[in-house]
C-alpha cells in the first residue's frame, strides 16, 4: 500500500472516505494508518471530515479507523490542540451506543495515556477534565473503570495517574449517589405515584 505523501494524495482519500460504497471508505480508512509527514500534508485540515466519520459512519470499520488514524497523528506529532480535542469528542460522544462503544472506548484509553504519558500539563488537564465529564455523565465503558480501579490501588502507579484516577472515580461515584436520591419523575421520566384522597 502507498503511502499517503503529500496533500494531493491525502485529498484523493479524503474523497474517497466520502464515498457511499462502504468498501471505498474501508480502504480510506486502511491508508489512513499509513501517513507519512503529516506536518506537510495538511492532515489538520483533514480532521473535521475524519472526526465525522468516526463518530457517524454506518460502518464499524471505518469509525475505527479513523478514531485510531487521529490517535496516531497525535502520538507521532502531536498536533495537541486539533487532535486531541477531537479524542475528547468522540470520548464524550453521546450517541456512541453499544454499535459505537468501541470508539468512545478507544478515545477514553487515549485520554488515560496521555494523564499517564505526556509530559504537558495542558494536554493532561484537558485529559483529565474530559474524563471527569464521562464519569460525571455515565458514558465511562466498563473496560476504562476497571482499568481506573487498577491505577487507583496499584502501588507502581505513578503518584500523578493515581490522584487523577481518584478523582476520576470519585465523579462517577458522586453521580451515581446523585441518581439513587432523584425522585422517581427525575430517574425513570414519570412522576412518583401519589395516594389519591377519596371523596365520600
Amino acid at each position: 500500500m502507498n503511502r499517503i505523501e503529500n496533500p494531493e494524495q491525502l485529498d484523493a482519500t479524503m474523497q474517497q472516505l466520502q464515498s457511499e460504497d462502504v468498501a471505498e471508505r474501508r480502504e480510506a480508512g486502511r491508508q489512513l494508518s499509513y501517513i507519512n509527514r503529516y506536518q506537510t500534508i495538511g492532515f489538520e485540515l483533514a480532521i473535521p471530515v475524519i472526526l465525522d466519520k468516526a463518530a457517524n459512519d454506518s460502518d464499524v470499520y471505518v469509525r475505527e479507523r479513523c478514531v485510531e488514524a487521529i490517535r496516531m497523528a497525535y502520538s507521532k506529532i502531536a498536533i495537541s490542540n486539533t487532535t486531541l480535542d477531537a479524542i475528547v469528542i468522540l470520548a464524550l460522544d453521546q450517541k456512541a451506543d453499544d454499535s459505537k462503544g468501541w470508539v468512545r472506548e478507544r478515545a477514553q484509553e487515549f485520554l488515560l495515556e496521555i494523564i499517564h504519558y505526556d509530559s504537558d500539563m495542558r494536554n493532561i488537564k484537558k485529559a483529565l477534565d474530559a474524563l471527569i465529564n464521562a464519569a460525571g455523565g455515565d458514558k465511562l465503558t466498563g473496560e476504562i473503570v476497571e482499568k481506573l480501579g487498577i491505577y487507583k490501588t496499584e502501588k507502581d502507579t505513578p503518584h500523578r495517574v493515581r490522584e487523577m484516577a481518584t478523582q476520576i472515580l470519585n465523579a462517577k461515584d458522586a453521580r451515581e449517589v446523585r441518581t439513587e436520591r432523584l425522585p422517581a419523575r427525575d430517574v425513570a421520566g414519570a412522576a412518583p405515584k401519589r395516594a389519591v384522597a377519596r371523596v365520600g
